[in-house]
């Protein structure tokens, strides 16, 4: 089984590649363009065709462009809506299929509840937290007093007080952080000369224009030198 999430490739042509999910950059994306993190060669797709968020599980599959008839496990898939895809499910897009393959191990941490010891008194639900950071339903057992009627009816027993139930537990935001910037490239540019006459101990300034030419949103870090 996989040690690490990935895509199980199949082309037109029967080829078979794989692709790993990146887990620092949290996504993938995919289309014809060469700056997408996995390209396929087809006439028929987009540029950027779509796109998979692998931040956490259940991983979630957008569409960017409809026209290529993109489907997932045979069912047709709308466009610029999350649609969630499992383990072993598979992404077809214009004669490529694209089965995602979880690594086991994380899969079932995720998925698998803390078993809850069982005992025989009434039980009540309360709010816990799942393995996947989601808040989930758990049964946990609650003991109740028990009251035996041994004095006579005219004389009133004492009640044992009843516990409180446990307290549920905080819901979890799904992202405590922003995901880490991925640095792709570095550009080295030299200004043409330009000369000033300054005032000692003055300041001049200047306006520096940084234009993303690109079809896919971008930052810029931006130092100057010299």
């Amino acid at each position: 089984m996989p040690k690490q999430d990935h895509l199980e490739i199949i082309g037109p042509d029967g080829k078979i590649s794989f692709h790993y999910l990146d887990p620092v950059k949290g996504i993938t994306n995919i289309g014809t363009h060469p700056e997408n993190d996995l390209v396929l060669d087809s006439p028929n797709l987009a540029p950027f065709q779509a796109v998979i968020d692998h931040q956490r599980k259940p991983f979630r599959l957008m569409v960017l462009d409809e026209q290529a008839n993109t489907r997932v496990q045979g069912k047709r898939i709308d466009s610029n809506i999350f649609q969630e895809i499992h383990d072993w499910e598979t992404i077809e897009l214009d004669g490529y299929s694209l089965t995602l393959l979880q690594d086991l191990d994380n899969l079932q941490a995720a998925v698998v509840p803390t078993p809850v010891p069982t005992l025989p008194p009434t039980r009540v639900d309360t709010g816990s937290l799942g393995g996947n950071g989601k808040a989930a339903r758990q049964t946990l057992p609650v003991v109740l007093p028990i009251v035996r009627d041994e004095l006579p009816p005219s004389a009133s027993a004492p009640t044992q007080p009843v516990p409180a139930a446990p307290p549920s537990a905080p819901r979890v935001s799904f992202y405590s952080s922003r995901p880490i910037d991925v640095r792709d490239d570095v550009i080295v540019a030299e200004l043409s000369g330009r000369e000033w006459t300054i005032e000692v101990e003055q300041t001049a300034t200047c306006d520096l224009v940084v234009t993303n030419g690109g079809s896919i949103v971008a930052s810029f870090d931006v130092t100057v030198e010299g």
